[in-house]
């Protein structure tokens, strides 16, 4: 279930609240969604907590300088 999206200057990324991963979505020219063939799922990693189930990943936001993601 796709819950929230970020959006920075070359990608939306989107939570899913049932699963442990993201979708990024690349952004071509003028911020349009490129071919739907680049789409990825990426799986989380890093200080995410994968213990959790049920309802999770509920909220993303990226850092100022776009190079980091931040999900709750």
């Amino acid at each position: 279930m796709v819950n929230d999206v970020v959006v920075t200057r070359d990608a939306a990324y989107f939570t899913d609240s049932f699963r442990q991963v993201l979708y990024r979505v690349p952004l071509g020219a003028g911020g349009a969604p490129a071919d739907p063939a680049l789409a990825q799922e990426i799986a989380l990693g890093g200080d995410y907590d994968p213990s959790s189930t049920g309802f999770t990943l509920n909220g993303i936001d990226a850092t100022p300088d776009g190079k980091r993601l931040i999900i709750v």
